[in-house]
């Protein structure tokens, strides 16, 4: 069975898209990333979805500039709209002083959580995650190696909110072979080999050691072990969620301390984790110690009792509630307006700026003229891949009606547009330069003219 209809059989049997889902791609580059984009691609005709990507460059090693080509290669080839950001992932942890991994985590689900559909279920999109059943194995033992609970051993789940894992049903190695039988080129990062973390020394120590001295079949008893903990997982927090109200307009969330003081240790541990995985998007760094300090807190029933928990969360009891509360400077990781790549035709968001954008090719337009107002503009000449991006220092481009260049700080500048506000206005270029600038400026050299065979219209419109 090929990895496209493995994956075909996993999401169906898991219900991971739904006809109709708009699915957002989290590609890095590599092998597994570029086969799941792939895969899903071939895919979404006959399931019914719409597929975009996204990129996020770490900036932690050289090298990323290639990363970054291969994906937007790729998408412009399958016509895939791509949306790209990038973060210093080495300043992040450092401010936050925490680990380059989980500054990185940190990163890029902060960057991938602006897609997801939001508990409502009414916005947002999938996001496939390119996990595939070597990184499973490898993350259960881990966790055991490390210490861990029925939650560590479950590893990672196949569905959590709006992020799904299609391709955990393929080894590194079937999807190192659909790229090659398929011709998809794919960046290697070789700090996977390097054995000072200790992720790497599980995949190339003790796997290896497992595999050859215990038992050849060993990652097919983990995936089973992983999958038996989910099952009881399931059974032991069923309910719980109906215990959690909605979060409040603060980013708290309050619960009512006399429905929840009853439950078992365990049970208790199980609300409290959801509160802090799906509120508050905390994963790492919560021990025991913390869950009962919290159970402590909830039970003892002296309202104006308080505990703080890694990650700066503060649980507060008074007047018969508890209430969870954000860390007061939580802000997250801080990202630019996005680079969004739109590979031709159709409606694209633009998350960055909250907008929508729809482009439309006309032929043989049918007579000279420059159509251009300030959400719309149609141009001749433009050349797919467009770039939909914020302003940079130095932008030039030569203005319809003009002979030369201008730079676009000057054109904002005359237009009175406060330095504050500027990076709100998106930038639309293709491989020559700058097309379109919202409400502001047009390149002369898409002007409509007798000789122009095809123009493009784009339309933007702010999201509902």
């Amino acid at each position: 069975m090929s990895c496209t209809e493995k994956v075909r059989d996993w999401i169906i049997e898991n219900g991971l898209i739904s006809h109709g889902d708009p699915v957002t791609a989290a590609v890095s580059g590599g092998p597994d990333s570029m086969a799941m984009l792939s895969i899903l691609n071939n895919l979404s005709a006959g399931l019914g979805f719409a597929l975009s990507a996204a990129y996020l460059d770490h900036r932690i090693r050289k090298g990323t500039q290639r990363e970054r080509r291969i994906v937007e290669r790729w998408c412009a080839r399958l016509g895939i709209p791509l949306v790209t950001g990038e973060t210093d992932v080495p300043a992040l942890a450092k401010r936050r002083r925490i680990g380059l991994e989980e500054a990185a985590r940190e990163a890029r689900y902060g960057f991938l959580e602006r897609f997801a559909r939001p508990a409502s279920g009414e916005h947002g999109s999938l996001v496939a995650l390119g996990h595939n059943s070597d990184d499973q194995v490898e993350t259960v033992l881990h966790h055991i190696i490390r210490g861990t609970g029925i939650r560590g051993i479950a590893g990672m789940p196949v569905r959590r909110g709006a992020f799904i894992r299609p391709v955990m049903c393929c080894t590194g190695e079937e999807l190192k072979r659909h790229c090659r039988e398929k011709g998809i080129g794919y960046a290697i990062d070789r700090s996977n080999s390097d054995i000072r973390f200790l992720r790497n020394r599980i995949r190339h120590r003790l796997l290896p050691a497992l595999r050859r001295d215990f038992n050849p079949a060993v990652d097919d008893a983990v995936i089973r072990l992983a999958g038996n903990a989910r099952d009881g997982l399931a059974a032991l927090a069923k309910g719980i969620g109906n215990l959690v109200p909605f979060t409040d307009a603060d980013g708290s969330v309050t619960l009512d301390a006399a429905r929840v003081r009853d439950l078992s240790d365990y049970r208790l541990y199980l609300l409290v984790d959801s509160i802090l995985r799906d509120r508050f998007g905390v994963y790492r760094d919560i021990g025991r110690a913390h869950f009962d300090a919290v159970a402590k807190l909830i039970r003892a029933g002296r309202s104006g009792k308080r505990t703080t928990l890694p990650h700066g969360i503060r649980v507060t009891l008074e007047h018969g509630s508890v209430r969870f509360e954000p860390p007061s400077d939580s802000t997250g990781p801080a990202f630019p307006p996005d680079n969004i790549i739109l590979p031709g035709d159709g409606d694209f968001d633009l998350p960055g700026w909250n907008m929508t954008v729809s482009v439309k090719t006309l032929r043989r337009p049918g007579g000279p003229s420059a159509r251009v107002s300030g959400m719309g503009a149609s141009l001749a000449g433009v050349s797919f891949p467009v770039r939909v991006r914020p302003r940079r220092d130095g932008d030039r481009l030569i203005p319809f009606g003009m002979k030369g260049t201008k730079k676009l700080s000057d054109i904002m500048i005359d237009a009175k547009i406060p330095l504050r506000d500027r990076g709100a206005i998106p930038v639309f270029e293709d491989r020559r330069g700058i097309i379109w600038v919202p409400g502001l400026v047009t390149a002369e050299r898409t002007r409509i003219t007798a000789a122009s065979r095809r123009v493009t219209a784009f339309f933007l419109s702010e999201k509902g």
